[in-house]
This record gives structure tokens, sequence and C-alpha cells, in this order.
């Protein structure tokens, strides 16, 4: 359980463990610490090849739940969208979904991870270089399986623009989706 907290606690401080784990590779060799550097550079490429497996089943989990709401559409509360353009490309990376009704468009971000703080920052670029090109504000929607303390704090921070979190939960046949500010 200890070792769960450790791993989130990493996550929420955005620490790069791979990172870490290069700069503690690179004192041991200059100070010649060898059956232990040995050990961690074992260790090292193990963490990492876990790591890359957990990213590339992510990438293939969030497209799954991209693909799943470009074909089932996104129902939730007073929120119906039926019509969708996939990763719609910006000067800043892609947009996941922006979803398309008769009156809105909205911007839509998927997180298979905790969201953070970052989050917000990605989002608030789409939506500037949307108003930018498009001259209207485009409300935002931020879907991911929880939120960190860093997004409640940044989320409270910003003003004028209608930003909706949502919860999903993956059950047998179906996503259900949960609005968290209510």
């Amino acid at each position: 359980m200890e070792m769960l907290k450790n791993l989130q606690r990493n996550y929420d401080l955005n620490i790069d463990l791979k990172e870490t784990l290069s700069e503690i590779l690179q004192r041991l060799e200059v100070e010649s610490y060898g059956l232990v550097r040995r050990n961690l550079k074992l260790w090292k490429k193990k963490y990492i090849d876990k790591i890359n497996a957990t990213e590339n089943i992510s990438m293939k989990t969030e497209s799954a739940i991209e693909g799943y709401i470009y074909n089932m559409g996104l129902k939730i509360e007073d929120i119906n969208i039926v019509n969708f353009k996939r990763q719609v490309p910006t000067e800043i990376g892609f947009i996941d979904l922006v979803g398309v009704t008769e009156n809105e468009k909205y911007i839509i971000e998927i997180k298979i991870t905790p969201a953070k703080s970052s989050v917000l920052g990605q989002t608030l670029s789409y939506w500037q270089y949307m108003k930018e090109t498009e001259g209207k504000n485009y409300p935002i929607i931020i879907i991911a399986p929880s939120y960190t303390k860093q997004y409640h704090y940044g989320l409270k921070a910003i003003r004028g623009i209608k930003i909706k979190s949502f919860i999903y939960r993956i059950t047998k046949d179906k996503i259900i989706f949960q609005d968290i500010d209510k």
C-alpha cells in the first residue's frame, strides 16, 4: 500500500522517474560503485520497459474511450453530443475530440490517468487556439478516471471559461460518465 502511495505522490509531483534513474546512474558511474550501478542499470531497464508497456496500453485505452464517445455519443446531464471530429490538428497539438451540436462546439480532452493541473494548461491552449482561429469561446470538457488536488486548485483559478469535468467508469459493455461538479 505504501508503495502505491509513493507512486501516486511521484505522479502528483510530476517526478520523471526515467530521468531520475538516469541521473542516479550517471552519478554512480563517476563514483565507481560497480555492483550497485550494475544492479540499478538492470532495474532501470526493467522499470522503463514496464513504463513503456504501460504507456502503449494507455494510448490504446485513450483511443478506445475516444472511439466509444465518437461512435456512441456523449450524453451527460444537459449535454448531448452526437457529432464529433477526432484528433483535430492545431499548431500546438491534436485536440482529442471536438464535439458539435446545433448550437455549440466543445473541446474534449480525454485522459486515462488522474487529471493534473497540466491538463488545464493543455486544454486552455486548445481553447485559445480555437478562439483565435474561429473567433468564439467554446466550452471545454475534460474526461478522466479521477482528478488530483492540483487540478481542482488550478480549476478554481480559471474565470470566464466554461470547463466541465467528468469521471468515467468502464463496465462490461459501456462507459459511464459522471459530472464531478455536481
